[in-house]
């Protein structure tokens, strides 16, 4: 988990704040979405001018796009921060959603 330690203006108190690691950037997001696309493709070579292309291109469309709403889903999930306040008498962790 990716952290970064601060000290508030207000006291002897230290803050760390913790977030979850993002194993795949935006880039890297872009690149897979766009490569998955590219050979969801290939299949479709073959049957070009034909109906079978039409009778295919829902459920790969639909693969796509699956594909594309898990791993929003799995960074939208991933948007928080824990926050752990250190005092000399006590310690307090808050998670931010």
């Amino acid at each position: 988990m990716p952290y970064n330690w601060t000290r508030p203006q207000h006291g002897a108190e230290r803050e760390l704040h913790l977030w979850p690691h993002q194993s795949l950037p935006p880039h890297g997001y872009v690149r897979f979405l766009g490569l998955t696309a590219a050979l969801i493709c290939v299949p479709l070579i073959p049957v070009l001018g034909s109906f079978l292309l039409w009778g295919l291109l829902p459920f790969l469309l639909l693969a796509l796009f699956g594909m594309k709403w898990a791993l929003d889903r799995n960074r939208r999930d991933h948007q928080i921060i824990e926050v752990l306040t250190i005092g000399k008498e006590e310690a307090h962790l808050e998670r931010i959603n």
